[in-house]
C-alpha cells in the first residue's frame, strides 16, 4: 500500500481543484490506516491477500449522504489510491504461476524475483520510502495542524480524538525527519519503480481520483 506521504501527496493534488479544508482531508485520507478495525474491513477489500483491490463504489454506496464531509471524503481518496497504486503492481510488477498465485516481482531492471508476500511487501515498503524523500523534498506533503472534535459517523472509524490526535503527532514527527534528512531517492538494483514511474504515476493517480469523483457526481464539475 502507499505510504501516508503519498497519501497526502495524493490528496493535496487533487485538492487542488476541489478547495476543500486541508487539514480535514488529509486527516481521512489517513485516517483508513489509523482505526482500530481489521485492515480488509477499513479498506473495503473485496478479497484479501496481496492482489487484493479495494472496493470504493462500496463506500460510496454506503456514505453517500456524508460525503461532503472532507474527512469522509479524504477516506475515500484513501481507497482510490490504494485501488491505483495495487492495480499498477498487479499489472505492471507482480509475478504469477499457472494458478494467477503471486509468486514474485519484477523490478525496475527486468529482473524476475522470486519472494514471499512477505517479502514483497517489504521490497515494496523500502521502494516506496524512497519515494517519500522526493515528496518531501519538492514540497508535496504537509503538516496537519487541525485538530478534530468530532468524527463522522463512519462504521469503519473506530479512533478515539485523543488516539487521533497522536496519530497526527506521529505523521507530523515522521515528516520532520523526513525533512531532517531529505535527499533524492538513489533506486538500489532491487527497486521496483523508477523515479519517472513515479511521478507519472503521482499524476495519473490523481487523475483518476478526481475523474471518479466527478463521473458519480460526488462533486461538482
Amino acid at each position: 500500500m502507499p505510504t501516508p506521504m503519498m497519501h497526502v501527496a495524493i490528496a493535496k493534488k487533487v485538492n487542488e481543484k476541489l478547495n476543500l479544508e486541508d487539514d480535514l482531508l488529509y486527516i481521512g485520507c489517513l485516517l483508513t490506516n489509523w482505526t482500530n478495525v481489521e485492515y480488509h474491513v477499513s479498506h473495503f477489500k473485496d478479497e484479501e491477500g496481496i492482489e487484493g483491490l479495494t472496493n470504493p463504489d462500496t463506500y460510496v454506496n454506503k456514505y453517500e449522504k456524508l460525503l461532503d464531509n472532507p474527512i469522509v471524503l479524504g477516506y475515500l481518496i484513501h481507497l482510490l489510491t490504494d485501488r491505483f497504486w495495487n492495480k499498477y503492481m498487479v499489472n505492471n510488477v507482480y509475478l504469477y504461476n499457472n494458478d494467477m498465485e503471486v509468486v514474485g516481482v519484477k523490478t525496475k531492471k527486468k529482473k524476475e524475483l522470486t519472494l514471499n508476500p512477505e517479502s514483497i511487501h517489504t521490497l515494496k515498503a523500502k521502494t516506496y520510502n524512497k519515494y517519500d524523500n522526493y515528496l518531501v523534498s519538492k514540497k508535496m506533503v504537509s503538516n496537519i495542524n487541525e485538530k478534530v472534535l468530532d468524527l463522522p459517523a463512519v462504521e469503519e472509524i473506530k479512533i478515539t480524538i485523543l488516539e487521533l490526535d497522536k496519530k497526527i503527532d506521529e505523521y507530523n514527527q515522521l515528516l520532520k525527519e523526513h525533512k531532517k534528512r531529505i535527499k533524492l531517492p538513489s533506486l538500489n538494483k532491487y527497486s521496483l519503480l523508477n523515479q519517472k514511474e513515479f511521478e507519472n504515476n503521482l499524476e495519473r493517480c490523481a487523475s483518476y481520483v478526481y475523474s471518479y469523483l466527478r463521473r458519480n457526481d460526488i462533486i461538482e464539475p
